[in-house]
C-alpha cells in the first residue's frame, strides 16, 4: 500500500503521517530532508530535483506513507492520496504559532481557501483525492478516518473555504 498525505503546511501532515505509519506499519518517507538538500538560490525547492529523487528512492518498494506540502505538485505512483484541509483562521493561527513570516502566511491561508492542493491533484493524479478536515480534530481521530476511508467504510470530507475569500479581500481573516 502505497499512501500519499498532501495539503497546506499547518494542516496536521507531519503528525498524522508518523501516527498512520506506525499504525499500519508502514515506512514513512521524509520528504523534508529530502527537500533541503535541493534549494536553489532562492531557497526554493527544485520540485523537478524532488520528484526524480523520490521516484528513485520509492521505486522497488510496495508499502510506505510519503508526506509533504510539494506533493501535489507531480505525480507518484500511489494508491491513496490525502489531502489534509484546515480552516483559513485556525491555518493562520498554526502558522504564526510556527513563527512563519506573514508573507508565508497569507500565502499559504490564501492557497487553503482556493484548494489549492486538492486543485493540483486533481490535475496530476489519475486518482481522486481525499480530502480530510483537520480543523478542531486531533491527530489520532484522522488517523482512524483515514484508516476507515481505506478500509472502504467511509468517504472523505466535502472542504470549501471559498466563502472565506470574501473577508480575505475586505480586510484579510
Amino acid at each position: 500500500m502505497r499512501i500519499l498525505i498532501t495539503g497546506s503546511p499547518g494542516t496536521g501532515k507531519t503528525s498524522v503521517s508518523k501516527l498512520l505509519a506506525k499504525e499500519l506499519d508502514l515506512e514513512l518517507i521524509n520528504v523534508k530532508k529530502i527537500a533541503l538538500g535541493i534549494k536553489n538560490k532562492k531557497s526554493e525547492v527544485d520540485v523537478r530535483k524532488l520528484k526524480k529523487i523520490i521516484l528513485t528512492k520509492i521505486k522497488k518498494k510496495k508499502r510506505f506513507i510519503i508526506e509533504n506540502h510539494l506533493l501535489c505538485e507531480f505525480r507518484l505512483p500511489v494508491n491513496f492520496i490525502f489531502v489534509l484541509r484546515c480552516r483559513p483562521d485556525i491555518l493562520r493561527r498554526r502558522l504564526i504559532k510556527r513563527k512563519y513570516s506573514n508573507k508565508k502566511v497569507e500565502e499559504n491561508v490564501l492557497a487553503e481557501m482556493l484548494d489549492y492542493c486538492t486543485q493540483n491533484v486533481v490535475n496530476n493524479y489519475k486518482l481522486k483525492p481525499v480530502e480530510i478536515e483537520t480543523s478542531k480534530k486531533r491527530s489520532t481521530q484522522i488517523v482512524k478516518k483515514i484508516i476507515s476511508v481505506i478500509n472502504g467504510k467511509t468517504t472523505g470530507d466535502k472542504v470549501d473555504y471559498s466563502k472565506y475569500l470574501i473577508n480575505y479581500a475586505r480586510k484579510g481573516i
